[in-house]
């Protein structure tokens, strides 16, 4: 009975624990299968629930998650990218101008090449004058979003070769193109965070920048990387809508600053229990099922914004509650770990 005693509040705590990250890990899983429920079943939109419009739902998710995987990244460092939809623009630009000057599909790898450098150019500012990411990011966006209207005075840059429309159009054995690159970001992003010494690195910067500098790890390089990343994952994603819209196009990615912040902190990104790739995966699927059943519903664009807005806040809300909970659970560990201050009243403290 005292052995059963001296357990119970580590199997206490090691519930909680588990309790915390199951709900971490899988709240954004069951959030898209509850809205699924209700668009397809509760208000009933028209086409919801039927297979070209899952098929298209994953179509449209595809671009996000793969921007997403990159913002995740930023923040797994304690950043944020507000640029990240400026810098797609500008990065579509270059990729249809390097398509159409090469006449090769080749070319639209100009495009990943800007974003990257773009990305990098945030992270060095930031990591080297320790500069707000907010407002190095919004002035990244001011001027990518202008200098996209100023290189071809506000006109779109049509007439790409016709094989590049296989990124937005094309499939692999039956999967659209547009899927395949999003499982490839959300592949290597999850190997990256979750199975990788980087990815260690990366989390040590951004719970413990002081600390990680202590042991050694190179703060401003990891900074530079994870920026650098994430502008060639807006890059990646404009690809597609390049594609799609058959060139260079300055309004690709208008709102997906939001977006991606919403997905990942809806899919955990903003609580230390699941900084994951996985969480972004759900997360966008999240926003981009919202998005096409209010659409389908018959739900106004501003009205959208107020829901994904009060989402976002919702999401933060429940991601302190599960950080209050993880530190009440270290609490409770530490001091299981220190025999001297567990009160056993059948054996006195010190025998």
């Amino acid at each position: 009975m005292q052995a059963a005693a001296s357990r119970s509040p580590h199997g206490s705590a090691r519930l909680e624990w588990r309790l915390a990250r199951l709900v971490s890990a899988w709240a954004p899983m069951l959030l898209v299968v509850l809205l699924y429920i209700y668009f397809a079943f509760i208000a009933r939109a028209p086409f919801f629930a039927d297979a070209a419009n899952l098929q298209n739902l994953l179509f449209q998710a595809a671009p996000l998650v793969i921007a997403t995987c990159g913002q995740i990244l930023v923040m797994t460092v304690g950043g944020l990218d507000i640029s990240i939809g400026a810098v797609a623009a500008l990065s579509s630009m270059a990729a249809a101008y390097g398509a159409i000057s090469t006449g090769s599909a080749w070319g639209v790898l100009l495009g990943p090449v800007v974003g990257a450098a773009l990305g990098a150019v945030n992270g060095w500012i930031v990591a080297r004058y320790h500069l707000s990411p907010v407002i190095v990011t919004i002035a990244m966006l001011s001027a990518a979003r202008g200098l996209a209207f100023l290189v071809t005075d506000g006109q779109p840059l049509l007439g790409i070769p016709f094989s590049v429309y296989w990124l937005g159009w094309g499939d692999l054995w039956g999967i659209p193109a547009p899927v395949i690159l999003g499982a490839a970001a959300f592949l290597l992003t999850h190997y990256l965070l979750a199975h990788s010494d980087l990815g260690v690195r990366l989390q040590a910067v951004g719970s413990d920048e002081h600390g990680a500098r202590m042991m050694g790890v190179n703060v401003f390089g990891l900074k530079v990387l994870a920026f650098s990343l994430s502008g060639l994952a807006g890059a990646t994603a404009s690809l597609v809508w390049m594609a799609q819209s058959g060139g260079g196009n300055q309004l690709i990615g208008s709102g997906l600053e939001l977006q991606t912040i919403a997905a990942a902190v809806i899919g955990g990104a903003s609580s230390r229990l699941n900084r994951s790739a996985l969480g972004g995966l759900w997360g966008a699927l999240v926003i981009m099922t919202l998005s096409n059943g209010m659409n389908l519903s018959g739900v106004q664009p501003y009205t959208q914004q107020i829901v994904l807005g009060i989402a976002l806040i919702a999401a933060l809300f429940v991601h302190r509650f599960q950080d209050r909970l993880q530190l009440i659970v270290r609490r409770g560990l530490g001091k299981l770990r220190r025999p001297g201050q567990i009160e056993h009243p059948a054996r006195p403290e010190g025998r």
